[in-house]
């Protein structure tokens, strides 16, 4: 038949139709009336039975035949009315209207649907056209931003140019940026704020190189970058090393002299500690602690401990004719394995423990002033190069006691290296 479905609004595809509580067509299919060759071949293509296509080309009708089983029809005989792009009963994208159909005992489905293309073109050409006049737009607004902006390059070129040598540490005298406008205020206040930020950066540097120096006095050299990148904990296995623990006597006047004299005194320990290669540790007490193979390995650091240890005797003896004092040493050295770590956070220390270093704090209590004492493993190694005499024993908390040897006075030139 000829239906007038354009004049109704359905357009070139759309098609109303009613579908039966078996999935089946009650109404005639729009592709069918229009043309029925193509209708047949769609059927086969969707997978219908020969038999039912041939019934419905014969008989030219859908009803009773043509089965639309769809996403829609489910939803409608489930009670449901919505709008939703599904396939259709020929699998084509549609958009569908769909609703329950309510009859004196029936279960119906109508439904409302036309080819999502034809459907949503309006909508697609709206979208075309404001994404035209959008374009359009924004070319006009760039044209005119670009003409507008021609006041402004210069000094802003101007203030860029400054800015990157500022950032790469350069002084920036001049910004010519005149006028009262808002440029010459600006210019004069990003010259304020160069002026403000290379005193800053040269304070900066200062605090950055004290605390450089503050993290070398407390911590090793192989530390320091570990402990830069974060890394926690930061705790070490010393194999083999070479502890020295000086204690230094006379340290109860209170005098300025004393003062000046303590000063000197550790300052000379440092330097011959650097030449030999220990490593000074912090202490709290009277005490002076350095470590040789604590960052770098030595194969002498029996030797080069003990070396030392003869210099800090002569070093004193120096400070006490200089300075008009009377400081002594007490000095042990021992070797041996010990942990070493960096512990606590605000502050945090860095800090040595284990039998070693327990053995090692205490050897100075059998020292006569300026006496050196050393325990079994620095004899083992320098019998055969110092002369060495049986001085007693000593025994630490948990260790076994261990027998201890003096260095019988040997000449030692101040400052000579290890």
């Amino acid at each position: 038949g000829t239906q007038a479905w354009e004049d109704e609004g359905l357009g070139e595809t759309g098609q109303i139709y009613v579908v039966g509580e078996d999935a089946l067509m009650r109404s005639q299919s729009r592709e069918l009336l229009e043309d029925a060759d193509t209708y047949r071949e769609t059927l086969r293509r969707i997978g219908l039975s020969s038999q039912t296509v041939d019934l419905v080309y014969n008989l030219n009708t859908s009803v009773l035949l043509q089965p639309a089983d769809t996403e829609a029809v489910q939803a409608a005989m489930a009670g449901h009315s919505d709008t939703q792009i599904i396939q259709d009963y020929q699998g084509k994208q549609v958009l569908s209207a769909y609703a329950p159909l309510r009859l004196e005992g029936l279960r119906w489905a109508i439904l409302a649907e036309m080819d999502k293309a034809e459907a949503l073109g309006p909508i697609t050409m709206m979208q075309i056209y404001m994404s035209t006049a959008g374009v359009i737009i924004v070319l006009a607004v760039a044209l005119l931003s670009g003409l507008v902006a021609q006041t402004f390059v210069g000094p802003v070129r101007r203030l860029i140019e400054a800015s990157n040598r500022l950032k790469a540490g350069e002084t920036v005298d001049e910004i010519f940026l005149e006028g009262s406008d808002e440029f010459g205020q600006l210019g004069s206040s990003f010259k304020e704020l160069a002026h403000t930020l290379g005193s800053r950066g040269e304070l900066v540097e200062q605090k950055s190189l004290e605390n450089e120096t503050l993290l070398k006095n407390i911590l090793p050299a192989s530390v320091i970058l570990r402990f830069r990148q974060g890394e926690e904990p930061i705790v070490d296995t010393v194999q083999q090393a070479t502890v020295l623990s000086a204690r230094i006597l006379g340290l109860i006047n209170t005098s300025e002299s004393i003062a000046v004299a303590l000063s000197a005194l550790v300052s000379e320990f440092d330097q011959v500690a650097k030449q030999a290669d220990l490593e000074p540790q912090v202490t709290s007490d009277e005490t002076y602690l350095a470590v040789c193979g604590l960052s770098n390995v030595h194969f002498d650091h029996q030797e080069r401990g003990l070396r030392m240890a003869q210099q800090m005797l002569g070093i004193v003896q120096g400070v006490n004719d200089r300075h008009q004092v009377n400081l002594s040493l007490q000095i042990g050295v021992h070797s041996g394995s010990f942990m070493a770590g960096v512990v606590g956070s605000d502050p945090f220390v860095y800090k040595l423990w284990g039998e070693t270093i327990q053995i090692a704090a205490q050897l100075p209590e059998q020292a006569a002033p300026d006496q050196i004492v050393v325990t079994q493993p620095i004899y083992e190694r320098l019998k055969d190069h110092h002369c060495l005499l049986s001085h007693g024993s000593i025994t630490a908390e948990g260790v076994e006691t261990l027998p201890t040897w003096h260095l019988v006075a040997e000449k030692a030139p101040v400052g000579s290296s290890v």
